[in-house]
C-alpha cells in the first residue's frame, strides 16, 4: 500500500496493491478511519495524521509506504493534532478545577434547555444606596418656578425654553 498527498483535495490518499492483498489493504484503511469517494473511482483518503496512525499501528500485509510530501504534511497535522490534543487535556482540566472551585461557593448552578445560567446569593442583608441628589439651584425659572441647575441659562429651565421657541 502506498500513501501520497492529494494536492487539489488537500487529503492523503491511499492506493492499494493489486492483486490478493487489495482485499487486506481495504479492510485496513477502513479500520484506520479512511473515508471513500465512491463511484466510479474509489479513492480512499484521510485528512487527518491520526488515521495514518492508526494504520501505521496495524500494518496492512503488503506493507506501508508513504511519499515524502504526504510525509511532510503528516508530520505537520501530526503535529497539530497532538498540540489541540494537549491543550484539550488541560482545557479538561481546568474545567474540573473550576467546577471544583464552583461546588465551594454559595452559588447555584440552573440548566434549562441547554443553556446554564449562574445565580448567585446575596451576601449582604440589604441593599444600601451610596447615590446622593445634588442639591437644588437656588434660582428658580421664571415661567414654571422649578429649580433651574447650574448649566441652564439665568431665567428660564431648558424645558421653558424650547416650549417658547
Amino acid at each position: 500500500m502506498r500513501i501520497i498527498w492529494n494536492i487539489e483535495e488537500n487529503w492523503f490518499q491511499a492506493e492499494l496493491t493489486p492483486g490478493d492483498n487489495w482485499r487486506d489493504d481495504m479492510e485496513s484503511v477502513k479500520k484506520a478511519g479512511f473515508k471513500t469517494t465512491g463511484e466510479p473511482l474509489w479513492l480512499w483518503h484521510a485528512s487527518k495524521a491520526s488515521a495514518l496512525n492508526k494504520l501505521r499501528d496495524g500494518k496492512p500485509k503488503s506493507g506501508l509506504v508513504i511519499t515524502e510530501v504526504a510525509l511532510a504534511n503528516y508530520k505537520l497535522l501530526n503535529d497539530q493534532e497532538t498540540k489541540k490534543a494537549e491543550l484539550k487535556k488541560l482545557f479538561e482540566k481546568g474545567k474540573v478545577a473550576a467546577r471544583r472551585d464552583f461546588a465551594g461557593s454559595k452559588t447555584k448552578e440552573y440548566e434549562k434547555d441547554g443553556m446554564i445560567s449562574f445565580v448567585v446569593e446575596q451576601k449582604d442583608s440589604g441593599f444600601v444606596n451610596k447615590y446622593v441628589r445634588p442639591a437644588p439651584g437656588k434660582d428658580i425659572c421664571l415661567v414654571c418656578e422649578d429649580p433651574l441647575q447650574f448649566y441652564e441659562s439665568k431665567n428660564i429651565c431648558l424645558w421653558c425654553e424650547q416650549e417658547l421657541k
